[in-house]
């Protein structure tokens, strides 16, 4: 019997989309309530007849869209689940970046309640569970449930160039200096022999960080069938991000056979460790000169291996079968 189930979240990102699209596949009623920060009393009493006409809750990251929702949710006795960004597990005020950079104290009070008061608990990758931990002064159990990434629209039907990609979904100074920017335009100036690529925004934008060298464009936004066909095309991709959860693009460039260079968070880490004899093509953050010496590598390396390496790490079925155990359990 299908469940109606009320999807809160601030936007209809991909990942969101795919979590709809597989609750729908298993025959429930999937409804999605998008939350705008603007309008927080109006929706925090809209949200209640929403919820009471629901048979379960799910919450994609932490805020007051979280908190009204599991409030309710207790209210009215219905079963609710949040699932956990990197940027519910972050806490970088000198960027700022993250859930627990200085909130108010009724900020925290509705962050640690949108923690504790659901159901169920995910986090996209297990190093997450500590960070939140500590923030939120929380014990509770969390379940590690990754997120899904479609093999069958991700995958190399290109021959390989020479060229580097990052993928950056930004709009401030501050998110890129996070995502690695800066030191993605300085790796790029040192190997001026080899095309960078930056997807997710404009050539202006990159001109926000001073001189960019001659080889480094800006794609701009792409949807999913033109940036799978530029990852298909690309030998190497970089994440020189300081704090990441799962990061979706990196995972999705390794199906497209790219060979992974990144900054060792435990995000990234926890896409590229493996045990099956892969390189881990990984530096300390901001580490330029390391950065250059491993996409050189990258460059001269096979990226199929790493394809297989995303595909038996997180197949679809565990995030399928942990949506089927929250709604019946």
């Amino acid at each position: 019997m299908g469940r109606k189930i009320l999807m809160v979240c601030q936007s209809m990102s991909p990942f969101v989309e795919r979590d709809v699209r597989i609750l729908e596949d298993m025959g429930n009623e999937v409804k999605p309530f998008l939350w705008d920060p603007k309008d927080l009393l109006k929706l925090a009493l809209k949200i209640g007849p929403a919820v009471r006409g629901s048979t379960h809750i799910i919450s994609w990251f932490i805020g007051d869209h979280s908190f009204f929702s599991s409030l309710w949710a207790r209210t009215f006795g219905r079963k609710s689940l949040v699932i956990l960004g990197g940027w519910d597990a972050a806490r970088l005020p000198e960027i700022p970046y993250g859930a627990w950079c200085n909130p108010s104290r009724t900020q925290q009070y509705r962050l640690r309640h949108s923690i504790s008061w659901p159901n169920e608990a995910w986090v996209v990758e297990e190093s997450m569970i500590e960070r939140v931990s500590s923030y939120s002064g929380i014990e509770r159990a969390f379940r590690v449930v990754p997120t899904i990434f479609d093999s069958e629209v991700f995958k190399c039907e290109d021959e390989k160039a020479d060229q580097v990609a990052t993928v950056l979904a930004v709009e401030d100074d501050s998110r890129a200096v996070l995502k690695g920017l800066p030191d993605f335009i300085e790796v790029a100036r040192r190997i001026p022999e080899v095309p960078f690529l930056v997807v997710g925004v404009s050539q202006k934008f990159l001109q926000r960080f001073g001189d960019i060298p001659a080889n480094m464009k800006a794609t701009g936004y792409l949807s999913t069938e033109p940036l799978s066909e530029l990852l298909s095309q690309t030998k190497v991709y970089c994440n020189f991000s300081l704090s990441e959860g799962l990061n979706n693009s990196l995972c999705e460039a390794m199906l497209c056979e790219c060979v992974p260079v990144v900054a060792d968070i435990p995000g990234n880490l926890a896409a590229i460790r493996n045990d099956q004899g892969l390189s881990a093509l990984s530096a300390t953050p901001h580490d330029v000169d390391s950065f250059v010496d491993l996409i050189k590598t990258g460059l001269k390396s096979d990226g199929r291996p790493y394809r297989n390496l995303i595909i038996s790490k997180f197949p679809p079925s565990k995030r399928i079968e942990a949506f089927r155990r929250f709604l019946v359990d």
